[in-house]
Parts: structure tokens; C-alpha cells; sequence
């Protein structure tokens, strides 16, 4: 699992700008069913007990208990509420259809034989390059019957964008792998969200150039008091920003303006935070 940022977005300029942009780059989802990962609706009692419903056959399962036909009147269906994701990364750096059509999962012997044979240029970092020619150059790329129709779709995804897969993509355009997630609005000026191990920096710089105002935009590692950092930005220019370095006082006090929950479990000692633990004497 990826550490989780904490990113906050705060829009300086009037209501009608701020309404514009929100338009532009948000997407809502309505209200939908909970579902497992294999499609089952999740479904719970008012003291918390689980049970699963498979629509098509309508067979209801709970553990250690045998499997029924249709809800218990018991049981309630467990929906996800309606929300909105700002900033929708998809309508900041869509990803395009030739990169879509190669589908969700690509096993790296498919995108290794694609970089060999395109000679896509190895990384910057001398250890990755080491790893990254091994992969591609000196291992064998034998594509399976079955995966080929997906091989041809990387080829030409890769010829069509310089990109494969999704991955690449989006850690290119987006600075993550995966859209914006936990969104919230905390005020009509002030959002924030959560990304997979990185702040999304590009993305915000870009979304800037849409708006008359300036942002300001800070993030916050899950590790707190480390990989945090601040910006003032107008239409794509960053104006000012700042990072303190991991385990200092800023550091700590940038990731607690963010995550404000967590203060409570730290105290302040010389020149950094520490954890308090509970089962100290």
C-alpha cells in the first residue's frame, strides 16, 4: 500500500472565477451500492454485522452462518453517498483512449518487450538503469498467445504517446498513479484530497492556468512531519514556496495544519515532535 498525502487547496480569487473552475476540472458521482471486489452488494445491520448479496443469483452470505435467498429483514444495503472529486485529474491530463484500450492490468512482461523494442530511454538514476536494461535486454520477452492482442495495443499506444499503460501515464502527467481520492470541501475556497505517495504539484500548476486568482496548494505525507511542502502559485508560475526538512518543527506543524487530528499525539521536544506512546511508564 502507498503512503497517503494529505493536499489541500485553497482558491484566492471571486465566487463567480472560483465557481468556473470547479466546473471545469470537478467531476460528481451519484450515489451508488457498496460492492465487494467480486460485485456483491454489501449489506449491515444497525449493530454492524456484515453480510454480502450476490444480485445474480440473489443468494445472501454471512460468515459462519449458512447462505439464505434474498435479505434479511435485518439487513439494509450499504450505499456510497454521493461526492464529487476536485481536482478530477482526468479532466486536468486525460488519459488517452489508445492508452485506455490496453486495459487496467499489463503484466511488465508486456511493458519490458514494448521499451526493448522502442529503446525507450532508461532511467536517470544509475542502480534503476541497472534493473531497467536487466528487464528489458537481458531477459526473455516470450508473449503468450492469449497476450498478444494486448501487446499490439501497447505497441501502438506507446508509438501514438510515448507511454504503454496507464502507470506510466499518470506518474508522468499526474505525479501519482491514481486519480484524487478522499476529497473533501471544507469551505466554498477550500478542498482537499488525498494521493498516492507524491504531491501532484503539476497538476495544480496546470489547473492554475484557468484561473484569474492565485492558489495556494500544501501537502502532507501520511509519515508525519516528513515529504511536506507549501506553494503560492498564479497561472501556472509557481510565486513562492516552502519546505522545511523531514522531522522539524515546520515539518510537523505543516503536516498537523493538514491532518489537525494528530496533534494530539505528539509533543513538542527541543527541536522536533515526538510520537507519545501510551505504554511508556
Amino acid at each position: 500500500m502507498p503512503n497517503h498525502v494529505k493536499n489541500k487547496i485553497i482558491l484566492d480569487g471571486d465566487a463567480e472565477q472560483i465557481k468556473s473552475l470547479l466546473e471545469k476540472f470537478s467531476t460528481t458521482y451519484p450515489q451508488t451500492e457498496s460492492l465487494t471486489y467480486d460485485g456483491r452488494i454489501i449489506c449491515k445491520t444497525s449493530d454492524g454485522s456484515y453480510g454480502w448479496l450476490d444480485k445474480e443469483s440473489n443468494v445472501f452470505s454471512r460468515r459462519d452462518l449458512p447462505s439464505v435467498l434474498g435479505i434479511p429483514p435485518q439487513y439494509e444495503i450499504d450505499y456510497v453517498k454521493e461526492w464529487t472529486r476536485f481536482p478530477d485529474f482526468e479532466k486536468v491530463f486525460p488519459t488517452p483512449e489508445v492508452i485506455k484500450l490496453v486495459g487496467d492490468s499489463v503484466c511488465s512482461n508486456i511493458t519490458n518487450a514494448v521499451y526493448a523494442k522502442y529503446m525507450h530511454p532508461l532511467s536517470d538514476n544509475p542502480l534503476l538503469a541497472s534493473l531497467e536494461y536487466q528487464n528489458r535486454f537481458l531477459s526473455e520477452h516470450k508473449i503468450k498467445p492469449e497476450d498478444e492482442l494486448q501487446f499490439e495495443r501497447a505497441c501502438l499506444a506507446y508509438e501514438q504517446t510515448g507511454f504503454c499503460y496507464w502507470y506510466d501515464f499518470n506518474q508522468k502527467n499526474w505525479g501519482t498513479k491514481w486519480n484524487a481520492y478522499s476529497c473533501e470541501t471544507l469551505s466554498e475556497k477550500e478542498f482537499t484530497f488525498e494521493t498516492a505517495w507524491s504531491n501532484v504539484l503539476n497538476i495544480v500548476l496546470e489547473i492554475s492556468k484557468s484561473f484569474e486568482g492565485n492558489i495556494v496548494y500544501a501537502y502532507a505525507d501520511e509519515n508525519t512531519g516528513y515529504n511536506t511542502g507549501s506553494y503560492l502559485i498564479c497561472k501556472g508560475i509557481v510565486i513562492s514556496e516552502l519546505h522545511y526538512p523531514g522531522g522539524s518543527i515546520g515539518a510537523y506543524e505543516m503536516a498537523f495544519d493538514l491532518r489537525p487530528e494528530l496533534k494530539e499525539n505528539y509533543r513538542l521536544v527541543g527541536d522536533t515532535y515526538e510520537y507519545i506512546d501510551e505504554d511508556e511508564d
